[in-house]
């Protein structure tokens, strides 16, 4: 990781947050006169001769943070691009010269399987900014994967791809170039050689809302494991998962930050729902953090269960579980939010919802008792429209659960208040829990045939399934300090 890169960000990101947040976009008659005010925000932080190389460093950041913004909503000025005469809201680019480039190289690649080829060149047709480029690649182009977890329906290794993905577009030359060698993650989708219309359908959905340039962990394309002919995602390294963190900064962690946190992780999901997708395995373990900022970023959206999965079967971490799915009826965009009530006692507590741990022979009555209204103690001293909003996110009654929309709606005018000194928060502090030594395990999903079980006897609706059991997340890993996490890359790597 590069360490400077990472204080840039850390310095930046909760500047033009809290600026953003504060600072009325109406008080500016058009957006140069914003862009000016960021970067004189930049320079009155940075008046030291030695702050120079950071200063031009995070100007030039704010320049391409306004172009994100600007392709990704299609609004600013327009320009006419020299080479191809077309409209483009990009500066140092064209969305048409590069989805041209692209077109031009289909004949010089191919995964082997027709339906593949066509979702990635269908997604490349679409592609709106160069380092947002979905591909095909060779397994040959990746050095030396290194296994770093395996579990029931897929495998986690951390490779080097030579060359690096596309990074940046050559106006000279009118070509894309890379980034160099870089570092990915591998994730091996088991028993994928023959994936059925609904793995198809997963894919297609995960590339379209990632392409649009979403809060959610980027996949830089698809490659194929020459022994099993299994298809693999090369996925964007992360730095911890959610879980992890709270639990390594439960003491110092405020509620400022706590707040910042779900901030990040509501607009995510609410851009998740309004593409009308349903995460469906939203737990701690799939919250990430990326690698030169403290944003934090939904993953394993589609990618939480078997490729062929069996037809009556859920794929759930449990303590996360709304209790409607726990009975067969299916995931919901109000079953993500049940999921969102549960981390927010996590973001709260720093530790594990029911203890961190179930037993096996105990899961049927723990089933049981979260259909019957079970759900997390309660918190002292925590603010009360907090704690509401939490309770309501996991009630039973599916209709009072509050959309993401509201929810990020919540966390956004808190920290609106917070940063404008209008809102006093409250001292944290962390309730009395019994000393756990939580491992990986805690973020296990499991595959339940809830059809099956829906047609045996009523006493028996919860009896558990275990003659299939898939590790997500988090998975079993060799215990020692360096073992790293799935998506995860340790702090000190490059």
């Amino acid at each position: 990781m590069d360490i400077k890169i990472k204080e840039r960000y850390d310095f930046m990101n909760p500047l033009l947050n809290k600026t953003a947040l504060c600072i009325p976009h109406k008080e500016f008659k058009d957006q140069d006169g914003l862009i000016k005010f960021f970067k004189s925000i930049v320079d009155k932080k940075l008046i030291k001769q030695s702050d120079q190389s950071q200063k031009t460093f995070l100007k030039t950041w704010i320049d391409n943070w306004v172009e994100e913004n600007n392709i990704s909503k299609k609004i600013g000025e327009t320009r006419v691009c020299e080479t191809c005469q077309a409209l483009t809201f990009a500066k140092k680019f064209c969305e048409s010269c590069i989805q041209g480039y692209l077109a031009k190289n289909f004949p010089n690649w191919s995964s082997g399987i027709d339906e593949i080829d066509d979702l990635i060149r269908k997604c490349q047709k679409k592609t709106m900014r160069p380092d947002y480029i979905v591909e095909w690649i060779p397994y040959e182009n990746f050095l030396d994967p290194t296994l770093k977890a395996r579990g029931g329906c897929a495998s986690i290794y951390s490779a080097i791809w030579f060359g690096g993905r596309y990074d940046s577009w050559n106006a000279d030359k009118k070509q894309l170039e890379r980034t160099g060698d870089r570092k990915v993650i591998l994730k091996h989708l088991e028993n994928s050689s023959n994936p059925n219309k609904k793995w198809f359908r997963e894919v297609k959905q995960h590339l379209d809302f990632m392409m649009k340039t979403n809060p959610v962990v980027k996949c830089y394309g698809l490659t194929r494991e020459p022994t099993t002919q299994d298809f693999m995602l090369v996925l964007e390294p992360m730095t911890i998962n959610l879980g992890d963190f709270l639990l390594k900064n439960a003491s110092s962690l405020n509620w400022q930050q706590r707040i910042e946190i779900f901030y990040d992780i509501t607009y995510s999901l609410m851009k998740i729902h309004d593409s009308k997708l349903i995460h469906r395995d939203l737990h701690p373990g799939n919250i990430l953090q990326g690698r030169n900022s403290n944003i934090w970023y939904i993953s394993d959206l589609g990618f939480c269960g078997p490729v062929n999965q069996e037809p009556g079967d859920i794929y759930v971490n449990i303590p996360y579980a709304a209790p409607e799915v726990l009975c067969g009826k299916g995931h919901t965009q109000a079953s993500d939010i049940y999921s969102m009530g549960i981390i927010m006692w996590q973001l709260t507590t720093s530790h594990p919802p029911y203890g961190g741990i179930y037993r096996e022979g105990q899961l049927k009555p723990f089933i049981n008792k979260i259909c019957e209204g079970l759900r997390p103690d309660s918190i002292n001293g925590i603010p009360p429209d907090y704690e509401n909003i939490m309770k309501i996110c996991w009630s039973k009654n599916v209709s009072e659960r509050p959309n993401a929309e509201y929810l990020f709606a919540y966390f956004e005018d808190k920290l609106k208040k917070i940063y404008r000194n209008e809102l006093l928060l409250p001292e944290l502090i962390l309730p009395e829990l019994i000393n756990i030594n939580y491992s990986s395990e805690i973020y296990v999903a499991r595959s339940h045939n809830i059809k099956r079980l829906l047609d045996q006897n009523e006493d028996n609706i919860y009896e558990e399934n275990l003659d299939n059991v898939y590790i997500n997340n988090s998975m079993k890993f060799a215990q020692d300090e360096e073992t790293e996490l799935i998506l995860i890359e340790s702090d000190n790597e490059d």
